[in-house]
């Protein structure tokens, strides 16, 4: 019972199906391919294909390795707890689901974990139990923080973004949902379905500014749902039906009648359509349509919307939907001047909502949310403190021996002091260099910690920039010139951008916090993405390049991210370096031992010096390119410490005026 009343209280507060419903798409890891059934049957229940998922379901326990297999135990106990959960056995469902976390932790998979998390939270969350939803939520958020699955992440802040809606905290469920949308763009290529999700958190956006009265905004981020459902390739019935609704209720809280009964109208539409699985939203949306029916006196059209939602609650046994037809009928009685009938409904409407209150517990939600992270932040204030404390003890030790070493060296100087003036002077100036080497790296740490903060902070609002420009390039018709700003508005943030990861890689490289994503990719296919890229580029300069890769394609075991960038990054140097009109040479080869990947061009070259010091972070052997293209000093760095992180080797030959070669060797793992 107390669920059902959380649940109420939950939806009472007008949320839509952009908060709370689950699309026809997902995000698929490669842990569901440890079976030939399992992507399909996830297909199956996130398309409410009950019959067809269990059939899969059965194949997989049929495995001939299902019983000597964590992993197929895992898969059967997580579609069992979708399919129970969508049949509404919520007891069976729970009891898979906490058998599936088991399974995960004996495996010490963290992926796994992140799934079973998931689909617990949103077991809970279709319970109505958002409190234990919650908890889950942020237990796979604490996961997908240390760099596991991270194109899953953006799933995750939406949910999160969703419960800071629920406690009427607003701004802070903006910044939630600005940031999923940011790292939707960011993993687009990875995620199935991406301009779903990115038309549900731009409506969750507008329901935020419509709460905090900020009805420009609100509507703004409407109709940009709208054109990114427009080019998104899904079934458009269901987020259309759910964001017309919205605005029809946005036209209202504005005061314009005529707009909100032409957007309800398209909204209920959709959604009271059976197979959209959205007939208690359309329920809900009628009966506020038929109150500004009522307002606008077409009392007949309300009378026959009032009816039609009343047989849906009842069929449906929609109990938290009974307060708003209640008020409905109190408001068509009203205006019809049936007084008795009017008090009969504002009676049972009183009185319903008298249950509600009495039964209502304050969630604290986010609290919760708050409360987590500040305790996460108190464990790492802890550990901090202990390591400056081992720290101060080393200190210590070491000025102590600092202090002895420099009263012998004194003495030894004192002694000698006659006979060895010019040593004397020369252990001084060394010690006077030590003294200096120490502060200059305690600045290093400085610089290195501020700029990975500063990175940080920039990222979010540049790659909403980002977006937005991507945005507007793809769905809106612009003037020429106007579009010429929007596309040189977007080269900018990219480079920004590029600029940012960059730092942060830097920093990360540098305290060994950095994890590998590891995954059999194409060689082929990196190569001619980072062309791609790139090509734009060439063009500007009339550089032609060559590419030389073998006919069967080579797959490898790497982190594609990573070394996509690390390609990317010397593609863009070969094309800084090289004059006009000339040519740069791209290569793949493979032995037995290790993938080789060389890119030639025929530009300024390098001296030894510039060798010597071209992998080195912030190097003053920076140069510029032969455009005048600037260079900030640590790509290659970059690049040569993530191959490294793949027990590879990065390295150059160049002679001065000759052209450069840069080889990238990645040993094959067993």
């Amino acid at each position: 019972m107390k669920i059902k009343w959380i649940l109420f209280l939950i939806l009472s507060l007008g949320l839509s199906s952009n908060l709370f419903s689950s699309p026809k798409v997902r995000h698929f890891s490669e842990i569901y391919n440890i079976d030939s059934n399992a992507i399909q049957c996830q297909i199956y229940i996130d398309n409410w294909n009950v019959k067809d998922a269990k059939i899969l379901i059965k194949k997989i326990s049929l495995n001939p390795d299902f019983k000597n297999s964590l992993e197929l135990q895992w898969l059967y106990e997580i579609f069992n707890s979708q399919v129970n959960s969508i049949e509404h056995n919520f007891e069976p469902a729970k009891e898979s689901i906490l058998r599936a976390i088991n399974l995960s932790e004996e495996v010490q998979n963290p992926e796994m974990q992140i799934e079973s998390f998931i689909v617990c939270g949103d077991l809970f969350e279709e319970q109505g139990d958002i409190p234990n939803a919650l908890s889950f939520f942020l237990a796979a958020k604490d996961l997908l923080d240390k760099g596991y699955m991270p194109s899953r992440k953006p799933f995750i802040l939406n949910k999160i973004g969703t419960i800071f809606f629920v406690d009427k905290n607003f701004n802070q469920a903006a910044n939630y949902f600005f940031e999923a949308n940011r790292l939707y763009n960011l993993y687009k290529d990875s995620i199935i379905g991406v301009h779903y999700w990115m038309q549900n958190a731009y409506g969750n956006l507008g329901l935020c500014y419509e709460e905090l009265k900020d009805y420009k905004k609100s509507l703004f981020y409407f109709k940009m749902a709208l054109k990114v459902i427009q080019i998104g390739a899904f079934p458009k019935e269901r987020p259309l039906g759910v964001i017309y609704s919205n605005m029809g209720h946005l036209y209202h809280s504005m005061g314009d009648l005529k707009n909100a009964k032409k957007y309800y109208e398209k909204g209920v539409q959709y959604t009271l359509d059976p197979n959209q699985h959205e007939l208690r939203h359309g329920a809900k949306k009628q009966m506020e349509l038929a109150k500004i029916l009522i307002k606008m006196n077409l009392l007949s059209e309300a009378r026959w919307r009032i009816d039609s939602s009343l047989k849906i609650i009842n069929s449906e046994n929609i109990i938290r939907l009974k307060g708003t037809y209640f008020s409905t009928e109190l408001a068509y009685y009203e205006s019809i001047g049936k007084l008795d009938a009017a008090l009969f409904y504002s009676k049972k409407f009183t009185d319903f909502q008298d249950s509600t209150y009495q039964t209502q517990i304050k969630l604290g939600l986010s609290k919760q949310i708050l409360s987590h992270s500040l305790n996460q932040q108190i464990v790492e204030n802890e550990l901090l403190k202990k390591d400056n404390e081992l720290n101060n003890i080393k200190n210590k030790g070491y000025f102590g021996i600092l202090i002895t070493l420099a009263v012998l060296f004194l003495g030894i100087i004192y002694v000698l002091r006659i006979q060895n003036k010019r040593n004397q002077e020369l252990n001084a100036a060394l010690s006077e260099i030590e003294i200096q080497k120490q502060e200059l790296q305690f600045s290093n740490s400085n610089i290195n910690y501020l700029l990975q903060t500063v990175a940080h902070d920039l990222r979010t609002p540049v790659g909403n920039n980002l977006s937005l420009s991507n945005l507007l390039l793809e769905s809106i018709k612009l003037h020429p010139e106007d579009k010429d700003l929007v596309k040189l508005m977007n080269t900018s943030s990219q480079h920004a951008l590029s600029i940012m990861e960059d730092l942060l890689d830097h920093s990360l490289i540098e305290r060994g916090d950095i994890l590998l994503n590891l995954n059999n990719f194409n060689l082929n296919e990196l190569i001619i993405e980072a062309i791609q890229v790139l090509n734009y580029k060439a063009d500007i300069k009339g550089i032609n390049i060559i590419l030389n890769l073998p006919e069967n394609s080579i797959h490898a075991k790497i982190d594609g991210s990573r070394i996509s960038r690390v390609i990317q990054n010397l593609i863009a140097n070969a094309i800084k370096f090289s004059q006009k009109n000339k040519s740069i040479l791209i290569e793949l080869k493979e032995n037995p031992e290790k993938y080789i990947i060389s890119v030639k061009d025929f530009g300024i070259g390098m001296d030894e010096t510039t060798i010597k010091f071209a992998f080195d972070s912030f190097t003053s052997v920076g140069r510029t390119g032969t455009s005048g293209e600037k260079s900030y000093g640590l790509g290659l760095s970059i690049c040569k410490k993530l191959v490294e992180l793949h027990s590879g080797r990065l390295y150059v030959e160049s002679i001065a005026g000759n052209g450069s070669t840069f080889y990238i060797e990645i040993p094959k793992l067993n």
